[in-house]
């Protein structure tokens, strides 16, 4: 009950002699008592002798153009980032044979001495075995 009916009803008054006359049920269907007609389908309207509207003028925006175009959602989406290497083969590196990493290669690199300067050797790799 809403509060402003406490009062009325604690002093046992009639709760309906406090409410204002627009919320009772015959000022509710004076309201409502033009009901709308269904319209019929669009094909039976009449044609205006108007010339149709044009669209609005584009308006050129504010900021730097996109640098890609809008796609059209039938279009198919290919992800450029994000793609999947599934189906890929992973080539080693050292060996060259596919299907593991140079990090999990099993054959041993060897590396040859180098000497630039009496003072400086630097190790290069020569051959694999």
């Amino acid at each position: 009950m809403p509060t402003c009916l406490c009062c009325p009803i604690q002093m046992a008054q009639e709760p309906n002699n406090y409410i204002h006359e627009c919320f009772s049920l015959k000022t509710y269907k004076k309201t409502y008592q033009h009901v709308l007609q269904p319209v019929e389908h669009e094909s039976a309207w009449p044609v205006s002798p108007n010339p149709k509207p044009l669209p609005p003028r584009v308006k050129k925006m504010p900021g730097r153009p996109k640098k890609n175009r809008r796609k059209d959602p039938s279009e198919p989406v290919k992800s450029g980032t994000n793609s999947s290497k599934v189906g890929t083969k992973i080539r080693c590196r050292r060996c060259g044979i596919y299907g593991h990493n140079s990090r999990t290669c099993s054959v041993k690199m060897v590396f040859t001495e180098f000497t630039i300067f009496p003072c400086c050797t630097i190790f290069i790799p020569y051959s694999f075995y």
